[in-house]
């Protein structure tokens, strides 16, 4: 597998954990009278994982990519 193709799964990986926090978030704002307060402890520390997770994915994405793999991929050198 190439070296593009590595990185754009991991831009996909990425950008699911992005929905979860997003989708997560709305939910909250839509539906905070609904969850009792524990719930809504466990829940914000399930997105302060995903948003560690995700910065981290980014920090490793930003480190991996080579503008060279891209040229490589389209033109094979």
């Amino acid at each position: 597998m190439s070296g593009l193709t590595i990185l754009v799964n991991n831009l996909r990986r990425t950008a699911r954990i992005g929905e979860a926090i997003i989708t997560t978030h709305h939910q909250l704002t839509k539906s905070s009278n609904r969850y009792n307060p524990r719930t809504i402890e466990s829940i914000h520390k399930v997105q302060e994982d995903r948003i560690d997770r995700l910065e981290k994915n980014m920090e490793d994405l930003l480190k991996d990519w080579r503008k060279e793999d891209l040229n490589e991929y389209w033109t094979g050198y």
